[in-house]
């Protein structure tokens, strides 16, 4: 389950012209196990390099109502990921999704991160 975090929503409250923050493009992993929060105000545990840090994802539409963010890393560590986050360009995190299963990678493995989400009018 994906958790839209507070920021999240004032930001989406943005696009209906309260606020004008940059557009979600960028996507970070994190080896934090904390639960998803919509209060929280940090990202625990963001990989900051070694092939694992902040990067742009590529949106697309999956369907013709899902959007999906996708980016491919290519670690130059050994490492465990728990969870992934969408960021906006001026620093707003949107969501936190905390992984069922851990994802371990080693140096030279790829990651590819997937954020899928149902847009909708209702």
């Amino acid at each position: 389950m994906v958790t839209l975090r507070s920021e999240g929503k004032y930001v989406l409250a943005g696009r209906m012209g309260i606020n004008t923050p940059g557009p979600f493009a960028k996507m970070v992993i994190s080896n934090s196990t904390a639960a998803e929060s919509a209060s929280s105000t940090s990202f625990a545990g963001e990989f900051a390099t070694a092939g694992l840090g902040p990067a742009t994802a590529t949106f697309t539409y999956s369907t013709a109502n899902v959007g999906q963010w996708v980016h491919t890393y290519t670690s130059t560590q050994t490492a465990t990921i728990h969870k992934v986050s969408l960021v906006s360009t001026d620093n707003v995190y949107m969501i936190d999704h905390l992984f069922p299963v851990d994802k371990g990678v080693t140096d030279g493995e790829t990651f590819t991160g997937t954020v899928q989400g149902l847009i909708s009018s209702t």
